[in-house]
């Protein structure tokens, strides 16, 4: 649960200080990332976009990646980025956005349901 407060405190504090804007899809870069002892290959979107003045084109890959890509080259998207590291993109989906908050929440909500569970079984049933 405190994991999922964390989360949910550093994306509205992103919130509070990221600029809303469209980019172009303009890449797909792909990366092997190895777990649980097994490698996947996940593509990332690299998206261009132009800074509030209309003056800089930025580059920037996109946090999440897929296999098959969510987006295609050439594809409009919403982002969300930071205007003191333009490089930190993410893409503006309500999964992209809250992803990682879910999942601690879900897991620390398991995790209790677990140990109400356990501490109230009869101890008889663990002997």
């Amino acid at each position: 649960m405190l994991g999922g407060a964390v989360f949910t405190y550093a994306q509205f504090s992103f919130l509070g200080r990221s600029i809303r804007t469209r980019g172009t899809v303009v890449d797909i870069v792909w990366e092997s990332i190895a777990e649980d002892g097994e490698t996947s290959t996940y593509g990332f979107p690299v998206i261009e976009f132009k800074d509030p003045q209309g003056s800089s084109i930025i580059y920037a890959r996109g946090r999440a990646g897929s296999n098959p890509p969510d987006f295609q080259v050439g594809d409009m998207v919403d982002i969300l980025y930071d205007p003191t590291k333009p490089q930190y993109v993410q893409i503006d989906t309500f999964w992209d956005f809250w992803e990682g908050t879910i999942i601690a929440f879900v897991l620390g909500i398991a995790f209790i349901l677990v140990s109400l569970l356990v501490a109230r079984a009869p101890i008889e049933q663990f002997t």
